[in-house]
């Protein structure tokens, strides 16, 4: 692909390059900072900058529905080049140092050879004649697929590739899914697995690692594994069960009830309430009390919290009760805090954000209104370094992507204030985190690159490029979670 516009100060060939350096991760400070500078003063490359990110989120998400094989040798391929000598070529009139033939840009031409055969595919089902296939009879509909596979015959695999039906038995052998069953329940599950679908709001963990949301608007949610039956609503937790029948479970949020099928008639039934975890073992026939350890589910976690993919970077606070923020603080880590999920306001509020399709501070924020009818989801975005003082300077960037669009994002003192209350975590005292907006502007003398952050045009993607020295980076981001399921399309 050729083009260049007089606007741009680079080809399109060696923005692509830089865009891929900086999607992989692999920019220094130095080369970040030029970076955002280019895109804040060149209305072209921010416009090159949305468009590739949202084309490598489309062909992204095209394949997360359907049970993935071929990818594997082309990250195999791909990957097998890191031990090779690696060569870089300085991008003319930009100062980046471009890797070649690196992991990351041969898993990306990769995937652009898959890409011209996936649009072939959908030229073909839109010919005339085609007819759009019928929705078949399920009670899941899987929403996110990473690297998955599954094990059995064809047959006994999701219809489709993403739709899951009672009574059959599903065995995931390799990645991880989220699952919307009809119920309005959310699940993630890790390989290895094997599950079984027994109606539109219940599920038997035959072996594996699951977690679980639901909203508590008319969810219900029941997962049995091993002698546990454990029944949530407006809660959320993980499961991890062995083929032996033994059973743990760890509740991140709201009291879950358990009981012991196998027990008395009736079973008795116990609560297990938000930072607690106990383990059924079949052997001995009764539940007991074990340590809370929510870290063993943190890499299907934000799945169910509706985080589809995020850069390195990003560290997920561990779901719980006892979780200082004020603590949390890296160099080089940002840190993602689920605030309130599913959250309906008591009446209207009027906030000033940054909307889907604005790269902000060279956009400015604009009025919003999220009203009672509207589910919404926040997240805390943190970026406290270690060595927070005057004079030192840490850069992060990356991105995350969202399930569902981003309605706005908080950025400023006042935005991040004025939405403290209605989507905040309630008994977090938010004063006690100083200078926790961005800046717009240089600071520190100069010696600090203002902040910036671009939202795509479909609301599902946040790219990020924050500079601290003495204080704290917060922004809040608002996901609409009021799409129906039909919206959940992988």
């Amino acid at each position: 692909m050729n083009r260049h516009d007089s606007s741009s100060p680079i080809s399109y060939e060696d923005f692509l390059r830089a865009a891929t350096m900086f999607q992989d991760g692999a920019m220094s400070p130095e080369e970040l900072e030029q970076f955002d500078k280019s895109l804040q003063q060149s209305p072209e490359l921010r416009r090159w900058f949305i468009e590739f990110q949202e084309q490598s989120a489309t062909l992204a998400e095209c394949f997360r529905g359907q049970a993935v094989h071929g990818i594997d040798r082309i990250d195999a391929d791909a990957d097998s080049l890191s031990s090779a000598p690696q060569r870089t070529k300085k991008v003319s009139d930009t100062g980046w140092d471009t890797p070649l033939g690196t992991p990351g840009s041969q898993r990306t031409l990769a995937w652009a050879a898959v890409a011209v055969a996936l649009a072939a595919c959908v030229l073909v089902a839109f010919l005339p004649g085609k007819s759009s296939r019928q929705i078949p009879e399920h009670d899941a509909v899987m929403t996110y697929a990473e690297q998955a596979s599954w094990g059995g015959a064809a047959d006994q695999w999701p219809v489709d590739g993403r739709y899951l039906t009672r009574s059959d038995s599903y065995r995931l052998d390799s990645g991880s899914i989220r699952l919307r069953l009809n119920s309005g329940a959310i699940v993630s599950v890790a390989a290895p697995a094997s599950f079984r679908i027994v109606g539109p709001e219940s599920i038997d963990l035959l072996a594996g690692k699951m977690t679980a949301r639901t909203s508590g608007n008319r969810t219900d949610l029941v997962i049995r594994a091993g002698d546990l039956e454990i029944r949530d609503s407006e809660t959320a937790f993980g499961v991890t069960a062995t083929t032996d029948g033994d059973v743990d479970l760890a509740v991140f949020d709201g009291d879950v009830s358990v009981r012991v099928t196998d027990d008395v008639d009736p079973p008795s039934e116990q609560m297990v309430v938000e930072g607690s975890a106990l383990a059924s073992y079949r052997s001995a026939g009764r539940t007991t009390k074990i340590p809370y350890e929510p870290g063993k589910y943190q890499d299907i976690w934000p799945l169910a919290l509706g985080i589809d993919e995020a850069s390195s970077i990003v560290d997920f606070v561990p779901p719980g009760p006892d979780v200082s923020l004020s603590s949390l603080a890296h160099n080089h880590k940002m840190f993602l805090v689920p605030e309130k999920l599913n959250h309906h306001v008591s009446r209207p509020a009027d906030l000033k954000l940054v909307l889907p399709g604005q790269t902000w501070p060279s956009s400015p924020t604009q009025k919003f209104r999220v009203t009672p009818k509207q589910s919404v989801s926040s997240y805390l975005l943190m970026y406290k370094p270690q060595t927070s003082n005057f004079g030192s300077r840490q850069t992060l960037s990356g991105s995350i992507s969202f399930q569902h669009p981003i309605l706005g994002i908080a950025v400023t003192g006042d935005q991040l204030r004025n939405s403290d209350q209605p989507f905040g975590i309630d008994d977090l005292d938010y004063k006690a985190f100083r200078g926790r907006h961005l800046e717009d502007v240089d600071t520190e003398f100069g010696s600090l690159p203002a902040d910036s952050i671009t939202i795509s045009d479909d609301g599902r993607q946040l790219y990020f490029s924050l500079h601290v020295g003495a204080l704290t980076d917060h922004l809040r981001v608002l996901v609409d979670d009021s799409e129906s399921p039909a919206s959940d399309a992988p």
